[in-house]
C-alpha cells in the first residue's frame, strides 16, 4: 500500500474521531443538564442574609 493512502486514511480516521468525540461530549452534556439541579436552586451560606 502506498504511503499516500496510509496518510489519507489516517487523516480521515482522525477527523472522524474528532467528530465522534464532539458528538459524545454534547450527548453527555445534554444528559447531565437534565439530571442535576440547576444552579439557581442551590443555597449558598453567603446568600442567607434575609
Amino acid at each position: 500500500m502506498s504511503k499516500t493512502w496510509i496518510f489519507i486514511g489516517g487523516m480521515v480516521a482522525g477527523i472522524a474521531g474528532v467528530f465522534a468525540a464532539v458528538f459524545a461530549a454534547t450527548e453527555l452534556e445534554a444528559k447531565g443538564k437534565t439530571t442535576f439541579v440547576s444552579n439557581d436552586k442551590l443555597a449558598l451560606p453567603e446568600g442567607n442574609k434575609t
